[in-house]
């Protein structure tokens, strides 16, 4: 259970971040400002919604728990961002993922199911890009768990290039593995 909440803390966090850099942006009018401030309002309450959920969690599950098994840097979160971002920005570079990634080698819950959702698009056939799978993750029932079109539009914007696909899908598989 604490492991699962974990996994839900970070794109909370990494979205907070996203969005207190934005507020802090000069020159946005006063609507998109509200939209921010309500977008992090929200954030927020996620985040108190976890961390209730973490202090009601028995605490008879950290029995046998070491600092390792608890480590965030075993996983590349930028490694996965990359991979994910690489396919919106080209829709080729999926058939090199797929060569070399399960949904299963991703850490993230989120990530696990963004890529989930972007198969799917390939097989209906469908282009993957940030609004075909913001409306397929909506018509799902996930587009909320995985973070909202703010973390799909971060994922498309943290990916220098889609070139390097290969190598950040070897990074997420090969920590994928060392995790399991």
């Amino acid at each position: 259970m604490l492991r699962e909440l974990f996994s839900e803390l970070q794109p909370v966090v990494k979205r907070l971040q996203v969005l207190s850099d934005l507020e802090s942006t000069p020159g946005y009018t006063a609507p998109i400002l509200g939209a921010i401030h309500r977008a992090l309002r929200d954030e927020v309450e996620k985040l108190r919604s976890i961390l209730i959920r973490w202090e009601e969690a028995n605490l008879a599950e950290w029995d046998g728990v070491t600092a390792e098994d608890c480590d965030p840097f075993d996983y590349d979160l930028d490694a996965e961002q990359c991979v994910l971002g690489a396919i919106l920005l080209d829709n080729e570079a999926i058939n090199h993922a797929l060569e070399i990634l399960a949904p299963e080698d991703f850490y993230y819950d989120a990530h696990r199911e963004i890529y989930r959702a972007m198969i799917e698009l390939t097989d209906l056939p469908a282009p993957v890009d940030a609004i075909t799978l913001k409306d397929w993750l909506k018509k799902n029932g996930k587009l909320e768990s995985i973070g909202g079109p703010v973390y799909i539009a971060e994922l498309a914007s943290v990916v220098p290039t889609a070139s390097n696909i290969a190598h950040y899908a070897q990074l997420v598989r090969e920590q994928g593995r060392q995790g399991s």
